[in-house]
């Protein structure tokens, strides 16, 4: 599920739920158009059948497809990130969707703490004046936290146990967890042991 926005006639993918891979701006929905992004990937929209489709002759089976690389490196190759319809979604479908997420045995969201926030770098023009550019993202994702600059990755740190993750998600990300909320990830799979 993505958001499309029509402005002027004219419509664009606008994903705030991807996360550290996804568009952080809007993109254009063309048949095919590649540009760079601020957290320095070069992002791929296009306009086709994906492997699956069994009626690949049929011009209304053709989907957007998200892709990104992590940099203009013309060897590198492409990730699919996701593709999707221009199809309406109901109610019931966001209610199907969480469903799934929270319960499915095949769901990595059961089986992973995941957590992301975007690193910004103040820049100045030649009036001095400051804006700001995403510059890469810093993610908590199981007992690991990585940060990821300018395309290149490391791990920051490795997190051995719940509360050593409780303390990352508060020096890194920033994210202040209430007493119950941390207790209500012990016992589950996704706890650290």
């Amino acid at each position: 599920m993505v958001n499309i926005v029509t402005i002027a006639g004219v419509k664009y993918l606008v994903d705030v739920g991807f996360g550290s891979f996804g568009p952080v701006e809007p993109i254009e929905l063309r048949y095919r158009v590649t540009e760079d992004t601020p957290q320095r990937r070069v992002v791929h929209m296009a306009n086709e059948h994906i492997p699956d489709n069994t009626h690949r002759d049929n011009p209304q089976q053709l989907l957007w497809i998200y892709k990104t690389k992590p940099t203009k490196n013309l060897g590198a190759r492409w990730i699919p990130g996701y593709c999707f319809s221009e199809v309406e979604f109901l109610p019931s479908d966001f209610e199907m969707m969480s469903f799934y997420l929270c319960y499915s045995p095949t769901s990595w969201f059961r089986w992973h703490v995941v957590a992301s926030v975007f690193l910004w770098e103040a820049e100045y023009n030649v009036y001095g004046t400051e804006h700001d550019d995403i510059e890469g993202t810093m993610t908590i994702m199981g007992d690991e936290v990585k940060e990821r600059r300018r395309g290149v990755s490391k791990v920051v740190k490795k997190l051995d146990n719940e509360n050593e993750r409780v303390q990352a998600l508060r020096d890194y990300l920033g994210i202040e967890l209430t007493d119950v909320q941390k207790r209500s990830i012990l016992g589950t799979v996704s706890q650290l042991r």
